[in-house]
């Protein structure tokens, strides 16, 4: 995991929202463009507003939890649909309509799980450390 350096705008609760300084590896995160150009972060070292600071992106686990994510979304996506379509039969109902209706139920039971589930701890931002500016 690379450091990338950054200035704590707001500090609230355990976690600061920092604005990243452009750097190389900004072509291969996009996360603050996608955040109004900040980025909540575990704030373990207590960095305070204004203070620059060094932080981390575990972007293996940051990749896992996505693709974990997308993976279970189309899971109950397709249990929706076939737990629809089945159940549909058995009562003597309209098979399409009952599977589309199933499965978007469980897409949005997707939706909200994965609302819920939004920057855990493993895939938030770290502070590692404050930078002590010279005078």
């Amino acid at each position: 995991m690379d450091q990338e350096r950054g200035t704590v705008q707001r500090v609230e609760d355990g976690f600061a929202w920092i604005k990243p300084e452009a750097s190389f590896a900004c072509d291969n995160c996009n996360m603050c463009r996608r955040q109004d150009g900040v980025i909540r972060m575990a704030n373990q070292v207590n960095a305070q507003v204004g203070d620059t600071v060094f932080f981390t992106i575990d972007l293996e686990a940051l990749n896992k939890s996505f693709v974990l994510s997308l993976g279970g979304a189309l899971v109950l996506a397709v249990i929706g649909l076939l737990g629809g379509y089945y159940l549909a039969g058995l009562v003597g109902l309209p098979k399409e309509m009952f599977s589309l209706l199933g499965g978007a139920l469980m897409i949005g039971l997707a939706f909200l799980l994965l609302r819920r589930k939004k920057n855990t701890a493993d895939t938030l931002p770290v502070i590692v450390q404050v930078v002590k500016e010279e005078s």
